[in-house]
């Protein structure tokens, strides 16, 4: 089991709703989940990546696990600029446990236009600057509003502690499998 400790009640349904946005902005979209129903939020949604190509630089590796929330609109460019400047800033804040990175920035940030997760494993574990610890499993957090900025990351936390999650996510390598994982811990 992880040794997190953020604690919450969570969302108890799935409220996925979109709203075009004027101009060249984005949409304004919201994707909230249900504590038991994550990874398949995940799924649903596509929100999930798989990288297999090498990646040596956690910068680089930033900007990746951003990559299906720019193609949703959720976030602009200057959203990853942010996260990129948060950590050479403060350091590896992001990674939450062995092996598991969320990166997000401010809880109010004007380069976000919804709010999701996205889920991004790469295949070699990414190692930061200032820290000896490594990431393979990045969840990469977007909130348009504070308190949905707290709820996923209460709902992260959750499905994290989850006995086995880590590892059993850190054995994929492909959608496939995930789909095996997600099919055995959300009966």
């Amino acid at each position: 089991m992880s040794n997190l400790n953020i604690q919450g009640e969570g969302i108890k349904k799935c409220n996925h709703y979109g709203s075009k946005k004027s101009g060249n902005v984005g949409y304004n979209y919201r994707f909230l989940m249900p504590n038991d129903q994550m990874l398949t939020y995940f799924f649903k949604n596509d929100l999930v990546n798989y990288v297999e190509k090498d990646i040596s630089d956690w910068r680089e590796a930033i900007a990746e696990s951003c990559m299906r929330l720019l193609e949703k609109k959720v976030i602009n460019h200057y959203y990853i600029e942010e996260l990129i400047d948060c950590v050479e800033q403060y350091g590896a804040y992001i990674l939450l446990a062995p092996q598991v990175a969320m990166p997000h920035s401010s809880q109010k940030s004007p380069n976000v236009f919804g709010t999701a997760i996205a889920f991004t494993k790469f295949k070699q574990p990414i190692q930061f600057d200032d820290s000896k610890n490594t990431a393979s499993l990045f969840f990469t957090l977007a909130a348009k509003e504070p308190n949905e900025h707290l709820k996923n990351i209460q709902q992260l936390t959750e499905l994290l502690m989850t006995e086995g999650m880590i590892e059993s996510l850190l054995a994929t390598t492909t959608i496939d499998e995930y789909r095996e994982v997600m099919a055995y811990y959300e009966k």
